[in-house]
């Protein structure tokens, strides 16, 4: 399921229960004072960094894995020196 990625601007211009509701969308509860927008704002937004992150982590092992892949299937073509 994808979510759209929220800028701190465009978050700072919603209301509070409309943070909520984003926040609940995305399976957020903050921690700190949830009255205050800016609370909401803060967990929206590090959540999206966590994911990115996630991803990022992902897409480097996944190219990790193909050089090693690619690296064996080289290394069982070559003829060997002995």
């Amino acid at each position: 399921m994808t979510h759209p990625i929220y800028t701190q601007q465009a978050l700072s211009r919603y209301t509070l229960p409309r943070l909520k509701r984003t926040a609940a969308e995305l399976g957020i509860t903050p921690t700190g004072d949830k009255t205050q927008r800016q609370t909401w704002v803060n967990a929206i937004i590090n959540h999206q960094s966590t994911q990115i992150q996630k991803l990022d982590n992902q897409t480097t092992a996944q190219a990790e894995l193909d050089h090693h892949i690619a690296t064996q299937g080289q290394a069982k073509r070559s003829p060997q020196n002995h």
